[in-house]
């Protein structure tokens, strides 16, 4: 089970079409935006809470099949909570890709351009709660639950992973000490690196599909830099993305 996670703006949907099949060899993905759109293409907001129902009862019956899926939230909802406990009890194997941005404001800047874009539209007073309930439940629920995670700031052209952990095992990526680091972490780190190969192989593919959609529809692109939003215009977006600390 896959779990890409992180606040509205933040990437999630680019990087889940890019990293499931092409690198996790994941084609199962459950997404409540797109199951809004079915409902009603004109006015996805409208059929939210609809959506999120029939994403819970297709979660289920993932699971009762025990079939390999993904799934895409803002984990401002501990609606998850008990599938997650199910699925581990089951055996299942569950990664959870957490994509933060360093602020509010910067979700907010690029759902607008999302939406100029001909995406959908979130209200601000929604983008705001999830931004802040998601970044709690994260830390309080889903981290201590799943198999391994990893936690990405996806705020520049240049992501950066700042965690990553398998059960009760963490390592800080952006410290500039490694002297902490104890054995045991050592013995686990084989794991965690092809974890964060396969992600950034995922972050970086997704970024040049998004640099190409961005020319193609003269679309710029909303970053932060020095904790300030910033909109790069689309001549002078960098073709490519790295990790900052590799």
């Amino acid at each position: 089970m896959y779990i890409i996670a992180g606040p509205n703006g933040a990437g999630k949907t680019t990087l889940s079409y890019t990293i499931l099949p092409e690198i996790f060899d994941c084609d199962e993905f459950v997404n409540a935006d797109e199951i809004a759109k079915g409902i009603s293409p004109l006015n996805p907001e409208k059929a939210r809470i609809r959506a999120g129902r029939l994403m819970l009862q297709r979660i289920k019956e993932l699971l009762n099949q025990e079939e390999s899926f993904a799934f895409e939230t803002t984990l401002s909802t501990r609606s998850y909570q008990g599938f997650v406990e199910k699925a581990k009890k089951q055996g299942y194997d569950i990664t959870l890709l957490f994509l933060t941005l360093d602020s509010v404001e910067l979700a907010i800047n690029r759902v607008q351009i999302r939406v100029k874009e001909g995406g959908h539209n979130i209200p601000i007073e929604t983008i705001e709660r999830r931004y802040t309930t998601g970044l709690a439940n994260f830390f309080k629920i889903y981290q201590s639950i799943v198999s391994k995670w990893i936690f990405v700031d996806n705020s520049s052209e240049n992501f950066e992973f700042i965690a990553e952990g398998i059960g009760d095992e963490i390592v800080i990526r952006n410290e500039n000490k490694w002297s902490y680091l104890n054995k045991k972490y050592m013995e686990i780190s084989e794991q965690l690196r092809e974890l964060e190969e396969q992600v950034s192989l995922g972050l970086k593919g997704a970024y040049r599909k998004m640099v190409e959609f961005k020319k193609r529809n003269n679309s710029p692109l909303i970053v932060s830099r020095n904790g300030k939003v910033t909109t790069i215009p689309p001549d002078e977006i960098l073709p490519t993305t790295k990790a900052k600390n590799h």
